[in-house]
């Protein structure tokens, strides 16, 4: 009996220090629950805000780190595993999101009423979200979406920029770099003097569109099904690798002038 109440007294004290350490790098920003393979916080909007209070209009959000200093801990716990932080339904206004130590972050349903910013963010899932744009005194320039991501996904999303810019060095678009971009079921449409600017190493456009004044597509490799590429000034494509051909990769371009790997093409509209 004294042997099965110390091992409840050492799980007690294991489970409270496995929790505390856990809560070292996992802010206060909603449920968390733990599965086998992953740890998710559910995202809750007062806490949310109460974070940016204290802390301003970045939210930094933490997976749990493997450097040397740690591991023995992490494996000790058992928490060599994933962070997931769903927002689900969140409304944001102007935001910056950062995350590191194998995070991704997952925003469904949100709303997002100004620029989206996300700086060295580990993964990145955007489904199913409304982007309100409008011009105000703190929404003149820039581009509405915009950062550096590992691996973006864009899945049942819209992302459209409806506001005129009000002088020629306004750029109402999207400014991404990342590793990694997958566009499926989605249309990113930077209307009205925007651009759209993707550097990517490796870029898949599923049954999707892309639509802007002007479009510049760095991609060293390019998965295309059943997508379209649109503008109405220009598209500029430069691919390391060569495997967007005029028969496959150009089947669905609109636009009057496009150039690929410094190849000129005029007056390209096969959709």
């Amino acid at each position: 009996m004294i042997e099965r109440l110390n091992k409840k007294i050492q799980e007690c004290k294991y489970n409270t220090a496995r929790k505390k350490f856990m809560n070292l790098w996992i802010p206060n920003l909603g449920t968390i629950k733990e599965e086998e393979n992953k740890i998710i916080c559910y995202v809750r909007q007062e806490l949310l805000e109460r974070y940016m209070k204290r802390k301003g209009y970045t939210i930094s959000c933490y997976g749990i780190p493997m450097h040397e200093k740690v591991k023995q801990k992490v494996e000790y716990y058992q928490l060599d595993k994933p962070v997931y932080y769903i927002f689900d339904g969140i409304q944001f206004d102007f935001i910056s999101f950062s995350s590191i130590f194998n995070c991704i972050l997952v925003f469904k349903s949100c709303s997002f009423n100004n620029k989206l910013n996300f700086i060295c963010a580990d993964k990145v899932v955007l489904e199913n979200n409304t982007y309100n744009s409008w011009i105000n005194k703190y929404n003149r320039d820039g581009s509405f979406l915009r950062g550096e991501i590992k691996e973006l996904i864009l899945q049942n999303d819209n992302l459209i920029n409806h506001f005129k810019g009000v002088d020629n060095n306004q750029d109402f678009g999207i400014d991404i770099i990342t590793d990694r971009l997958t566009i499926m079921n989605s249309t990113i449409a930077a209307l009205n003097e925007g651009q759209i600017y993707i550097k990517a190493k490796e870029a898949k456009f599923m049954d999707s569109t892309l639509e802007a004044t002007e479009m510049y597509l760095d991609l060293d490799n390019i998965a295309y099904a059943n997508s379209l590429l649109k503008s109405s000034q220009g598209i500029m494509i430069e691919n390391k690798s060569w495997n967007c051909d005029l028969d496959m990769g150009f089947y669905n371009v609109d636009s009057p002038y496009v150039v690929y790997n410094g190849i000129e093409i005029i007056g390209l509209s096969r959709n």
